[in-house]
């Protein structure tokens, strides 16, 4: 959306999308507890939180304003939608790391928004 406006509002609306539409994350942490140990996870979620957090703005920035500087202002915007393009490619050649013998069963009527939310409202404890 940004690479192409000449505005700012378009940047705020395409991170409003990418916020709602980002999958690596959860993804990537799902994947984490799959493979941990139990009493290795809350570590292991760490470092992965502080690996994720760090390289973005340790190399993302940096390659965003060389980009910006070197190539052009949509040049950011453009390499984005590349690597989120790959991203989700990935998603498909990563193979299952939950064994079959904890997998569950997938509730689709409460696998939205409005479905986790009535589990929260019916959940005495909440």
């Amino acid at each position: 959306v940004g690479a192409h406006m000449g505005r700012v509002w378009p940047m705020f609306l395409g991170a409003s999308i990418d916020g709602c539409t980002s999958c690596m994350f959860g993804l990537g942490q799902a994947y984490v507890s799959d493979v941990s140990h139990p009493k290795e996870l809350a570590g292991n979620i760490g470092v992965f939180l502080g690996i994720a957090a760090g390289v973005s703005f340790m190399i993302g920035i940096p390659i965003s304003a060389v980009l910006t500087s070197k190539v052009s202002p949509q040049a950011p915007f453009i390499a984005s939608a590349v690597i989120g393009f790959v991203n989700s490619l990935l998603v498909f050649l990563i193979p299952e790391s939950n064994p079959e013998d904890d997998r569950r069963e997938v509730d689709l009527a409460n696998a939205n928004p409005w479905g986790a939310l009535r589990m929260l409202h019916e959940d005495p404890l909440m």
